[in-house]
């Protein structure tokens, strides 16, 4: 029977692992997902130097340590799991003081410990069985929980596979408890039996499964008569829909724009990254405030007849095929990788969205834009990449440890040559202060324009910005005179400035919007000239290229960050790089207990 105490206990490690990643993603961060791998090597590491050193003790003791060992992994896997949704980390609220530190180790100890019980089980079971067939098993039985919470997260969300995973972890003791002569043992897995279920059942519980005070989701649940109309589940993330009495999300709206904007529906993806659903009946009238948008520019830069085909990256609620549809292109090809919300948009909110999906100039693929469109071979009038996450994601640096592959300059060299010869990639992002985001996507735009042998970049890019956004627009051919004037019409119609244009004179990007120093024309000036590899260099955040082999756009930390934070401390968030800074805090007790 141990080899299937080996066997469950590893499928149980393993699921509880990458569960625990979906878990925290969901309800709090994704960078704070990163550290459940550390805990998972820091527990399974100790477990086999405790294993080894009382190697004499366990071998005269064998089957009680066993049995002891399997009661408590269940018992660790629940505590865990429980303290970590009940007592939630707050990221926002760190500093460097000996409590922050001392809090934060606590709290990621405790879920350090189902990782060590399992691997102690593991071990010990070693002692007694041939290395090859127990090894065996033991991988057999890992591989298995690396498929199972895949498996199930297409059906169930992330705390009922949880719950799954906690019925797994008392199959050990169950096993090993018949063999006991001490009637206590028998007692006490019943009891454990019942706290097991008892964590089973609340992990079920609506209530249960809140989120952190800071995601998008709270507070828009916060909103009067909000409630999650519907919810699916895929490997990406929870996916819910959201309605209320006033909920409404246009990013970099026009301060003069005159039209209303309706009440949306919004699509979270685990609690964050919002995507408005804009209830359209066919008529133009109802949605003109998209036309209010920095986002809308790309869409009408070019006259009616190079408005052929456009590719959107990120369909999401359906705000950019509406923008297409509305300036008359003939063909739309829309990419979303989130299964999940092509369902919900093609069924429950086709009506109500007018049935932008399903219109017969839309065509909709579920995969990776960067691969769909080297894949199609088509060569598009417009490529557009909008707002694919939320401010606070993109200020506040919790995606510092995500890879994307959108947002390296092999991509966007591979974007360039899938345009027509007049065509537009666009790219829109949040202002951040200090500038991150828009410095680094301008710097990626230049440099793919230089690997693309074109000598002059700075006639091939603009860029304009409103309060909150700014929309990069980079072609393959010089941007005209005609784009010239089309963009400065635009801008002071809608109280936009242009950031750079061809020609651009230096207080021309001041004319609505306030800067300090005038940082993004200087910036833009400094990455178009000669010296841009030293500007790069000594600016405070980490503004350098993305690459394929170093895909972390999201990462601008760099020591002269710790500045910052000493200056201003963690309640200026926008400057605090939190992603890196958890990691920072926990780094020195985490190699002492390691040590």
């Amino acid at each position: 029977m141990i080899y299937v105490v080996v066997f469950f206990t590893s499928v149980a490690i393993l699921a509880y692992e990458i569960t625990f990643v979906r878990v925290f993603s969901f309800a709090q961060w994704q960078n704070i997902s990163s550290v459940i791998i550390t805990m998972a090597l820091l527990g399974s590491g100790a477990a086999g130097t405790i294993v080894t050193l009382k190697n004499k003790y366990i071998n005269a003791n064998f089957s009680s340590s066993l049995f002891i060992l399997a009661y408590i992994f269940p018992l660790f896997t629940a505590c865990g799991f429980i303290i970590s949704v009940i007592v939630p980390v707050n990221p926002y609220s760190m500093d460097f003081s000996i409590s922050s530190i001392l809090c934060a180790l606590l709290y990621f100890i405790l879920m350090c410990l189902p990782f060590f019980a399992g691997s102690a089980i593991v071990c010990v079971s070693f002692m007694r069985k041939a290395p090859a067939p127990a090894y065996a098993v033991n991988l057999f039985g890992s591989g298995t929980g690396g498929i199972l919470p895949i498996a199930l997260s297409s059906v169930m969300h992330p705390y009922s596979i949880m719950a799954v995973i906690m019925c797994i972890s008392l199959i050990p003791v169950v096993i090993l408890t018949p063999g006991r002569k001490w009637r206590g043992a028998k007692i006490s897995v019943a009891v454990l039996i019942v706290i097991i279920m008892c964590a089973v059942l609340t992990s079920g519980s609506p209530g249960f499964r809140s989120v952190s005070q800071y995601k998008p989701v709270s507070g828009a649940l916060n909103m009067p008569s909000a409630r999650i109309i519907q919810e699916a589940y895929s490997p990406l993330s929870v996916i819910q829909v959201v309605e209320a009495d006033a909920l409404r999300s246009t990013s970099g709206l026009s301060i003069v724009s005159p039209y209303h904007v309706p009440v949306q529906r919004e699509i979270f993806f685990d609690g964050d990254s919002p995507s408005p659903i804009t209830p359209y009946k066919g008529d133009r009238k109802d949605i003109m405030h998209l036309e209010h948008l920095p986002t809308w520019l790309p869409y009408i830069l070019k006259p009616g007849s190079d408005r052929g085909s456009v590719l959107i990256i990120g369909a999401g609620g359906g705000e950019p095929l509406l923008k297409a549809l509305m300036a008359g292109f003939s063909s739309i090809d829309a990419v979303e990788k989130n299964s999940g919300v092509i369902d919900l948009m093609t069924h429950d909110n086709a009506c109500y969205s007018g049935g932008i999906y399903l219109d017969k100039r839309v065509s909709i693929y579920n995969e990776d834009g960067r691969s769909f469109a080297a894949r199609s071979g088509r060569k598009y009038d417009l490529i557009d990449i909008s707002m694919l996450d939320t401010f606070n994601s993109a200020a506040s640096g919790l995606s510092a440890l995500n890879e994307s592959y959108l947002y390296t300059v092999e991509s966007f060299s591979e974007f360039c040559c899938c345009l027509s010869d007049r065509g537009i990639l666009s790219v829109t992002r949040w202002i951040t202060t200090p500038p991150g985001d828009s410095l680094k996507i301008f710097n990626t735009a230049v440099e793919s324009l230089r690997r693309m042998k074109i000598s002059e970049p700075g006639a091939h890019i603009m860029a304009i910005r409103s309060v909150q956004t700014i929309t990069i627009m980079v072609s393959p051919s010089p941007f005209t005179g005609n784009d010239v004037k089309a963009v400065k019409e635009f801008c002071a119609s809608r109280l936009f400035d242009p950031v750079y244009y061809p020609g651009i004179r230096p207080r021309e990007g001041e004319t609505n919007i306030r800067q300090d120093n005038n940082i993004l024309f200087r910036s833009f000036t400094a990455l178009l000239s000669t010296g841009h590899e030293n500007f790069t260099e000594e600016y405070d955040w980490n503004i350098s290229v993305p690459t394929d082999d170093r895909p972390y756009f999201y990462n601008f930390f760099k020591p002269a960050v710790m500045n910052y934070i000493k200056k201003y401390g963690t309640s200026q968030v926008p400057v605090t790089e939190w992603g890196y800074l958890l990691l920072i805090i926990i780094l020195i007790p985490v190699s002492l207990i390691a040590l």
